[in-house]
């Protein structure tokens, strides 16, 4: 009989990973992301005037950390501000959430070993 053991990865999650994806091989893919808000497009309204709406891009990435694998995935997406702070609820977050967790289910890639 085959035994797999898989190691747990840190109980503290490196700053700013928001969700992380256990590969099979006990390594982790790590999902960050960043925003960055910009004026947006005027917006006429049958007024006079034109507004302009404070647009947030979002950026978030998959990074897997087994050793020697360089496999990454990062997506953009632009929303109106306020967004509510829910990065993997955005188009951005549920490719890049859908990505990670394919990919934690196929690669073996084992984590570096730590002193």
């Amino acid at each position: 009989m085959t035994t797999t053991t898989v190691t747990a990865p840190a109980a503290v999650w490196p700053e700013g990973v928001i969700a992380r994806y256990l590969t099979v091989a006990g390594a982790t893919v790590d999902l960050t992301y960043t925003d960055e808000e910009a004026p947006g497009i005027p917006v006429h309204q049958g007024k006079a005037w034109a507004a302009t709406k404070l647009m947030v891009t979002i950026t978030v990435t998959a990074r897997c950390t087994g050793e020697g694998c360089r496999a990454e995935t990062t997506e953009r997406g632009d929303t109106e501000a306020p967004w509510g702070g829910r990065p993997l609820e955005t188009g951005p977050g549920i490719t890049v959430t859908r990505w990670a967790q394919s990919h934690a289910e196929r690669c073996r890639a084992i984590p570096r070993p730590t002193a």
